[in-house]
């Protein structure tokens, strides 16, 4: 991080270092406590004795380092640009800290009865994934939650009514911020999980076939990077995602040009094509027809009786 936090801190007295409790029952995430912690607040950066939390606690260092020791006596140094995840009831003490310490932290849980609509319940399942077990988790601070916390730290020392309502949305940013680069970190995909996002995946893109979406709208109705999304789906299938998307286009098209006699340039705008020389050029690369001769060719030939809402266009 390019930024000195500790020039943020000078001259400010500890008591504009105070937690502030911020909660939201309806979100995946229930944020209980953030704060920014300089060396003046010693009480609350050394705790030199082991003691747990049933909250999971983030931190982040700003500035200088802190040494965590934990039960099994495996130490961790938590230096400036990174950030320590602490998973609940897992017994730590900060053992060392230098004098130029300063830290981010954040308290918070799961909250599992925001999981009604499947929408929750794959944001629920994902971050549940990494959080799961007693494993100690760490990782470089990314630049967007260094923006956050700067932000972060202007909001909690100017008294405002609506500031803690600000803290609370940075607060989740930062948290998102680090649930996504843990997501980068973890190998997830032999999870039970992965399978639920991988069919809800799949359903997106049948449920919106006659739509323009891409590998992005993808990713984020399974909140996955784009990345990630693609490497799922190039291990499960083998393909891309926009290969997919245009897969199940194409099949699609042949179902329409064979079941009906929409014309073709009815089914380009269908399936949102720019336009319908663009619609043969890709329709004729993947099949090796136009789409008239394809029609013209297997219309006679093949009677096809399948909705064309529930086709399966893939096996996988």
């Amino acid at each position: 991080m390019k930024e000195n936090f500790s020039k943020l801190f000078q001259n400010q007295s500890s008591n504009q270092f105070n937690k502030i409790s911020i909660s939201n029952t309806q979100c995946i995430v229930t944020i209980d406590t953030v704060g920014l912690h300089s060396i003046a607040n010693a009480s609350i950066v050394k705790e030199a004795h082991l003691h747990s939390h049933s909250l999971y606690e983030l931190h982040f260092s700003l500035n200088g380092y802190a040494i965590y020791q934990f039960a099994d006596k495996t130490q961790l140094k938590l230096e400036k640009g990174n950030w320590l995840l602490i998973c609940a009831t897992v017994p730590h003490k900060v053992i060392e800290y230098s004098s130029n310490y300063v830290k981010y932290s954040c308290s918070f849980k799961i909250n599992e009865t925001a999981t009604e609509d499947t929408k929750c319940h794959i944001s629920y399942q994902c971050i549940d994934e990494l959080l799961k077990g007693k494993d100690i988790k760490s990782g470089e601070i990314p630049d967007s939650s260094a923006k956050c916390i700067k932000l972060l730290y202007h909001k909690m020392i100017i008294k405002h009514p609506f500031n803690n309502i600000i803290v609370r949305g940075l607060s989740e940013n930062i948290l998102l911020d680090t649930f996504s680069t843990m997501f980068e970190k973890t190998n997830y995909e032999d999870d039970q999980s992965t399978d639920v996002r991988f069919e809800s995946a799949i359903q997106f893109i049948k449920d919106n076939i006659y739509n323009r979406i891409d590998s992005g709208d993808v990713a984020r109705k399974v909140y996955l990077s784009t990345r990630q999304v693609d490497r799922m789906f190039q291990k499960k299938l083998s393909v891309s995602v926009t290969e997919f998307i245009f897969e199940q286009k194409c099949e699609t098209a042949k179902i329409l040009l064979l079941q009906t006699d929409i014309p073709i340039l009815s089914i380009s705008e269908k399936l949102r094509f720019s336009d319908p020389a663009y619609f043969s050029r890709f329709f004729k690369k993947r099949v090796g027809l136009s789409p008239q001769k394809f029609r013209e060719k297997n219309k006679s030939e093949t009677n096809v009786t399948a909705d064309i809402s529930s086709q399966p266009i893939r096996k996988y």
